[in-house]
This record gives structure tokens, sequence and C-alpha cells, in this order.
């Protein structure tokens, strides 16, 4: 019966509160990798991590890939509980831009964030990547991208209400697919505070 109880790891680090180790780098938010890992090690003590090296056409270990038109990718995975998952991330500017053939100081903060976003498949953060995507939904992605980043900064049921109250006139002119987002991230943001607050009352 315990077994069958007993929470998986999606859950576990889903459940974990990083509303305090949200940094914001222009309009994108991201947990600092410090804390992400940090917050893994506490729950998980046995999990590890790998960067992945890759060889060039010349033989020479690298951390990183590259296309034929310089843009450079790099792969991290992260093993918790005998599960592991991967991913490749780009090198990118702080505003989610490619970088052609950049140098070792932005593949060592994408390998960071390639980690972070690893975690984040494993439950933990998760919501920070809720509107990652978002700008090309459609011409008020900006707008929406903002409001699903609000929500998931949020960190009680009434600035919930009030972020999602206030943004009644852009949902009007935003198509279905959108105000889904919103729905979704307002609903998980409730959750996730609910949650939040049983625990400390427990």
């Amino acid at each position: 019966m315990a077994q069958a109880n007993k929470k998986s790891v999606y859950q576990t680090l889903a459940d974990v509160d990083c509303s305090l180790h949200i940094e914001k780098k222009g309009k994108f938010s991201f947990v600092s990798w410090v804390w992400a890992w940090a917050l893994v090690k506490q729950n998980y003590p046995d999990a590890s991590f790998e960067k992945h090296v890759f060889t060039d056409n010349q033989n020479n270990p690298l951390p990183f890939m590259r296309d034929t038109k310089g843009h450079t990718y790099v792969k991290t995975s992260v093993t918790i509980d005998g599960h592991t998952l991967s991913e490749v991330f780009m090198v990118t500017d702080s505003k989610n831009n490619s970088i052609p053939h950049p140098d070792s100081q932005a593949v060592n903060t994408a390998l960071q964030r390639c980690l972070v976003k690893t975690l984040a498949y494993h439950g933990l953060g998760l919501s920070v990547y809720a509107g990652e995507d978002l700008p090309v939904l459609g011409e008020h992605g900006e707008e929406l991208n903002e409001v699903i980043n609000k929500l998931a900064s949020a960190t009680t049921t009434d600035a919930c209400d009030a972020i999602y109250k206030s943004n009644a006139d852009l949902m009007k002119r935003l198509n279905a697919s959108e105000v889904a987002e919103i729905k979704r991230s307002f609903t998980n943001a409730r959750s996730r505070i609910a949650a939040q607050e049983t625990k400390q009352a427990a």
C-alpha cells in the first residue's frame, strides 16, 4: 500500500516551490542552475547529470555540436531515481536569438540553461517554461507571454485572480489556443499555490 502511494519523481519535483528562486533576464524568466540543482539534490541525493561531449571533424572533443551555418547546440542528461531525460539546447543571447560561432562563455551559459531545462522535464520549475514558445502563436504573443509569466510568479490565489481578471479584454482578442494557454496557466498557478498553503498549514 505504501508503495502504491509513493509519489513519482515528477510529482515530487513539481511540488517544489521555486518561486523564491525565479530570476528575469529581459522578458524571460529562469531558475538559477545553482538553486535548481540544490533543490533536486535535497530530494534526490543520488541524482546525477552529464554534459555531453562531441567530436569535431578533426577528432577534437568539444562540449557542443555545430551545424553548417554556425548555429551551436549543447546537450545535457539528468538521471533521477534511475530515470534519465535529455535535452538539446541552442546557444542563444539574452533575447533567445541564436549566436553563430559563440565563444566559450556563451557555450558554458547554454550548458547551465540546458541543465535547468532538463531538470524541468523531471518536474522542477516546469511552470517557468510555460510561455517559452508562445510568441509564435499570434500577433498578441508578447502580451500573452507576459500574462503567463506573471501567473507563474504569483504567490497568492488572490494575485492569480487579479491577473486573470485584469486581462479579460486581452483574452477577447486572442484565439482559442491562446485563451486555453492562459486558462491552463491560471489553473496550474492556483493549484501550485494551494498545495504550498496546504503544506504550510500542516
